[in-house]
């Protein structure tokens, strides 16, 4: 997944540790989803046989003593509010004095959800908004184009809370124009941070061909959006994947004008990804047998 993430505040920031430091948990609590997004690359979960991590499988995981060494829980999915279990499963994070943080589509995190969230102690939530636009809204998430008041009035709503909120888009020539408008809008809202994916494994899905951004095109993309991030924002803190760009016009031009924070790959080096069907792979994108490395329903986190 390579990705631009554009700080708004400056109470936060990612922290990168050595390689062989496991630092980051990513679990997919359920393969249920109530949208059918062009570019997911959880696409053969969510569309096989329903999925729920077994609660026993998070318990192990929080028992485990590899588990005090890790600062970074992700809950997703699927739709993590499907997950019949979240509300026990946030109730065993609290008890082991960890805060989540949980991705969601947002339709379902209405105003009493987002409350006893706050109770929970959830650290931040991560909104999925790809556009402002109703019909590429539905296009895009292959769901009603309704639901994209929802999403905003319950992002707004969660704004106000003691919380971080962050807001993430993927990149497709459906909704190119529309992340120039989401940048200023998110930020004017409130939002601590907005992630920019340029490319995911979705992106390469057949029925996405014709909507992928060419690469070729990426780089005057990168720059117009940094520009952007600065006539809007004083932070001046980007963090990103991208590593190639090091040494390039672009990185040339940018460096000395804010804080451009680059990283590689945690993938086996600082991360795991727990799948809903308890498989383990360091990526949190591939779940093909090739990248299985365990299963946490018949081993435990110290082994994988």
């Amino acid at each position: 997944m390579l990705k631009l993430k554009f700080r708004f505040t400056s109470n936060h920031k990612d922290g990168f540790n050595p390689s062989g430091v496991l630092d980051s948990i990513f679990i997919d609590l359920t393969s249920r989803c109530n949208f059918n997004c062009r570019y997911c690359f959880n696409t053969d979960c969510v569309q096989a046989d329903t999925l729920d991590l077994p609660i026993s499988a998070i318990i192990k995981m929080l028992l485990d003593n590899d588990s005090l060494k890790i600062s970074n829980w992700i809950l997703s999915g699927g739709e993590p509010l499907l997950y019949p279990h979240l509300d026990e499963a946030l109730s065993l994070f609290k008890q082991n004095n960890i805060r989540p943080k949980i991705a969601t589509n947002g339709t379902l995190l209405t105003s009493d959800v987002a409350d006893k969230w706050v109770s929970f102690g959830v650290a931040a939530v991560q909104f999925s908004i790809n556009t402002l636009n109703e019909n590429k809204f539905a296009e895009l998430s292959n769901s009603a184009p309704v639901l994209l008041h929802k999403v905003i009035a319950n992002l707004s709503y969660a704004i106000k809370l003691p919380i971080r909120i962050v807001v993430d888009s993927v990149l497709t020539k459906i909704n190119l124009k529309d992340i120039f408008e989401l940048m200023p809008f998110l930020y004017n809202l409130g939002v601590d941070s907005y992630t920019v994916y340029l490319y995911t494994p979705g992106t390469d899905l057949t029925e996405m061909k014709h909507y992928m951004i060419d690469f070729k095109d990426m780089p005057y993309i990168i720059d117009d959006l940094i520009n952007l991030y600065l006539q809007t924002c004083d932070t001046r803190v980007i963090d990103t994947n991208l590593f190639p760009i090091v040494g390039t016009p672009i990185y040339e031009k940018w460096k000395n004008k804010l804080d451009l924070r680059i990283h590689g790959c945690s993938a086996g080096q600082n991360s795991l990804s727990i799948k809903a069907n308890g498989k383990v792979s360091p990526c949190v994108c591939q779940g093909a047998k090739e990248f299985i490395c365990g299963d946490i329903t018949v081993s435990n986190l110290s082994k994988i």
